[in-house]
């Protein structure tokens, strides 16, 4: 009895070394030797339990509990031997791999009778059968809680690391106390350590405390920074929780959207500007075009009438008086004109057109238009030399003329001194054959930490609503597809010089001189104007005096003068007009008397581009207002020339 008694014992043990090895598996696949620990540890409610070592497939001691020399050598795997009233058992711990180790156990039975030996045994293996039972559920569940437990902390750990991770700034409040804020929350909030009471004081974090006291789910706020004011868009969620109410905000830093949406803003106004700009110009080209045309006219005759007069001093003083203020008047006409001709190439892109130019007429074209602009603010002085041609758009190069002469104006303090407010313009050649535009101020200097940004899109260091930040951008991509390039000195409290440098042009090249430039004035034949505007038409017919020039305000007359067989040697056509528009007259005489359709040019003071798009399809030339009588009878000399010698 006492034998089966001590198998029974056995076996017991066996299966709780089993389920101690079971229990160890995971921990061995892992490598974890404190959890090995923690699983031997429940060896502690076995009063008899000696000591326990858990070893890894290659030997390497991996946890024990109680050291004890019995323990080695280890009996072969699935033995227990029964060492002088120690019983030491050996078990390999197996994973889904295969063998991950071993599992030795040592029991100490020492002090018990011989006899009574299988009686001890007896005791053990009853308790064995409860307890092998419950070690099992108690490893288990233990092992499970683990691994729940790491489990949830490695998914706190990923959602914290998100959260510190996220471009939203998240802040935390409870009992109306910030408890948290993220990484990007305390770089937008300029705060510390959220535990340091301090950070409740931030400048930046006052309105966004404000606007989560006030309760708001969704606003815009604004938090000032030392570098500026900046908008947040707001979010926010209140919980209930058991430490009081809890508000979770969200805040996006949306400065950019909204700096962004301003320019957008401000760039349809430029646009809508610019197209009124094109349409006020042909609204000033019809009248300056017979003011100019009347004043001529006027000066001319009186000074015919001075040369005719009598010896009569005070006549002759009087008709000396007209002139001059006639003359005065034309200058004038002139000077608005020559600003009509500069915005016209300025809202003109061109930019596959390119040819030879003058960069010094360019650079003083364009200074004179921005010479009105800016006015006292700055002594404007002009320097230009003899310099190679460039192969350029006019239109292009002027705008950046424009656009570096405004920027060193405004560079200028309203408050500066009279030696600081000067502005110089200037061309010269390179020894290499380019050329150079310079334009240097006594302004305020670009400090050397944005030196490099200046030529980026949107960047300004203006004001809001001052300027867009696309100025220097877009003269920047100007000179690079001239194959050029702009250098920048400058010098904070000194001033900046902007020098732009263009390759030459070909050493053959030519400036293209306009047909109605040069030439015979000689307007011989019978001409007749077409233009509804009545002071526009009997101006041109007066500047065309000496030929036969007739007059006619309707499109539809024309034609039907046509038609009823009246002929001319030209017919100078206004483009706009109501009811028939130039082209369309001409469509209809190219359609009823294709013979008369050559005899057509055109007169207009469109400056859009696609109204000279237009008027370049129909293959007519071209003559703009506003004009003078020099200009406007070469033109017509030359267009008498043309159809002479096609006839």
């Amino acid at each position: 009895m006492n034998a089966q008694i001590e198998a029974h014992a056995r076996d017991r043990a066996r299966g709780l070394a089993e389920m101690l090895s079971s229990a160890l598996a995971a921990t061995l696949e892992s490598d974890d030797s404190e959890e090995a620990a923690r699983v031997l540890a429940l060896l502690d409610s076995q009063a008899d339990a000696e000591a326990a070592v858990v070893t890894s497939a290659d030997g390497r001691a991996l946890a024990r509990w109680r050291a004890s020399d019995r323990l080695e050598p280890p009996p072969p795997d699935g033995a227990m031997e029964d060492r002088g009233g120690h019983l030491v058992i050996a078990v390999p711990v197996r994973s889904t791999s295969g063998t991950a180790g071993r599992l030795v156990l040592s029991f100490n039975v020492g002090g018990v009778a011989a006899e009574k030996r299988s009686n001890w045994l007896a005791v053990i293996g009853l308790v064995l059968i409860g307890g092998a039972t419950l070690a099992a559920l108690v490893t288990r569940l233990f092992v499970r809680r683990r691994r729940a437990e790491r489990a949830l902390a490695d998914e706190k750990a990923k959602f914290w690391t998100l959260v510190e991770a996220m471009p939203e700034a998240l802040v935390i409040h409870q009992a109306g106390r910030l408890t948290y804020a993220n990484s990007a929350a305390r770089a937008l909030f300029e705060l510390g350590d959220p535990n340091d009471q301090s950070i409740q004081r931030t400048r930046p974090l006052e309105a966004f405390n404000a606007a989560v006291a006030a309760g708001q789910r969704t606003t815009t706020i604004k938090v000032e920074h030392d570098s500026g004011t900046r908008h947040l868009e707001l979010r926010r969620f209140a919980l209930n929780a058991a430490g009081g109410a809890v508000s979770i905000s969200l805040a996006r830093d949306v400065s950019e959207e909204r700096e962004l949406q301003d320019r957008l803003a401000l760039s349809d106004r430029l646009a809508s500007i610019g197209t009124l700009a094109t349409g006020v110009a042909h609204e000033i080209n019809n009248p300056l075009t017979y003011i100019l045309s009347n004043l001529e006219f006027v000066a001319g005759e009186c000074q015919a009438l001075r040369d005719s007069a009598t010896d009569d001093t005070t006549e002759h003083q009087r008709l000396d008086e007209v002139v001059a203020a006639v003359s005065d008047a034309h200058r004038g006409a002139i000077r608005v004109r020559n600003i009509v001709g500069d915005m016209r190439k300025l809202a003109r892109k061109e930019f596959g057109e390119r040819a030879p130019i003058d960069l010094s007429a360019i650079v003083s074209g364009a200074t004179q238009l921005a010479r009105s602009w800016i006015g006292r603010r700055a002594h404007l002085a002009i320097e230009l030399a003899e310099v190679p041609l460039v192969m350029a758009s006019e239109s292009q190069l002027s705008q950046v003329v424009v656009n570096l002469v405004q920027n060193a104006a405004e560079a200028i303090p309203p408050d500066a001194s009279a030696e600081k407010r000067s502005i110089r313009v200037a061309t010269l050649a390179h020894a290499d054959g380019s050329v150079e535009i310079t334009v240097a101020d006594t302004g305020t200097g670009i400090p050397s930490e944005v030196r490099d940004k200046i030529f980026d899109p949107f960047f300004t260091t203006k004001p809001v609503g001052v300027g867009t930040g696309l100025g220097l951008a877009i003269c920047h991509g100007i000179v690079r597809a001239h194959g050029g390039r702009i250098e920048v000195d400058s010098e904070v409290g000194v001033g900046t010089t902007m020098r732009v440098i263009l390759p030459a042009a070909p050493a053959d090249s030519q400036v293209l001189v306009p047909v109605d430039a040069t030439g015979s004035e000689s307007c011989s034949g019978r001409i007749l104007v077409v233009d509804d505007d009545v002071p526009v038409a009997s101006a041109t017919a007066r500047l065309l005096r000496g030929g036969d020039t007739e007059v006619e305000t309707s499109p539809r007359r024309v034609l039907e003068r046509l038609q009823a067989g009246e002929r001319y040697d030209l017919i100078l056509c206004d483009v706009r007009m109501p009811d028939m528009n130039g082209p369309e007259l001409l469509e209809a005489v190219r359609g009823q008397l294709p013979d008369l359709a050559r005899v057509f040019v055109f007169m207009t003071g469109a400056v859009d581009e696609r109204s000279e798009a237009d008027l370049a399809r129909l293959g007519v030339p071209v003559l703009q207002k506003p004009f003078d009588r020099t200009s406007l009878r070469r033109f017509v000399s030359a267009q008498l020339e043309r159809l002479a010698r096609a006839a």
